[in-house]
């Protein structure tokens, strides 16, 4: 049997080319993977607790978790179709997780908010922020899947998982220590007035 024609040089280069590009796009996704469980996991599992200071009911709280859900479904299959007829995905990628963090903001503002409205308002941000959430990341898996290799992409979200995972585990310990040390926001009675951070009971201390 023959040997196979060698690769030239310029063969030799272009494969060369080709494993960094590969190498850099896998790291920059497990680096998206990090920096968005982040910011996910400084807010997300705190925010029952910041929608009861605010005066949330039963039902309010029940819907922190109901209506974000009923948000994505409806949101993703549309999402999904429209992301994948456009062909700038990176761009659309890039708006949508933008919009996305950008109801943090919201969430942060009910405080704001006359005291009857402030429990609406962190309900309604945390459902409407996973309309753009639903689409970003559907989009984000159709903009990754055009530049990792079918062959890759196991190993590739395999790696991305396995530190995100870590990540908002220590990003989740790191919070609620920090929550404990300097005390949960306390809104004010005053829609005009900024909240403060020294007002709300901390874990363990008496009310009364």
């Amino acid at each position: 049997m023959r040997p196979g024609p060698a690769m030239t040089a310029g063969e030799s280069m272009g494969a060369g080319d080709s494993r960094a590009r590969l190498s850099r796009n896998t790291f920059i996704n497990t680096c998206h993977g990090m920096v968005s469980i982040t910011a996910v996991n400084m807010v997300q599992p705190f925010l029952g607790i910041y929608a009861i200071k605010g005066g949330a009911s039963n039902f309010l709280v029940a819907m922190l978790s109901t209506a974000p859900a009923l948000v994505s479904l409806l949101a993703m299959i549309p999402g999904a179709s429209f992301i994948d007829r456009r062909s700038d995905k990176k761009r659309l990628t890039a708006l949508f997780f933008l919009a996305n963090r950008a109801f943090y903001l919201a969430v942060a503002a009910a405080t704001l908010a006359p005291a009857a409205y402030r429990p609406l308002l962190i309900v309604t941000a945390v459902a409407l922020m996973n309309l753009p959430a639903a689409i970003s990341n559907v989009a984000w898996q159709a903009f990754i899947a055009g530049i990792i290799p079918p062959d890759q992409r196991p190993s590739a979200f395999a790696q991305r998982s396995l530190w995100a995972n870590v990540v908002g585990t220590v990003v989740v310990v790191l919070a609620g220590k920090g929550i404990d040390v300097i005390g949960f926001p306390r809104a004010t009675s005053s829609p005009s007035a900024w909240p403060s951070w020294s007002g709300w009971p901390r874990s363990g201390s008496s009310t009364g």
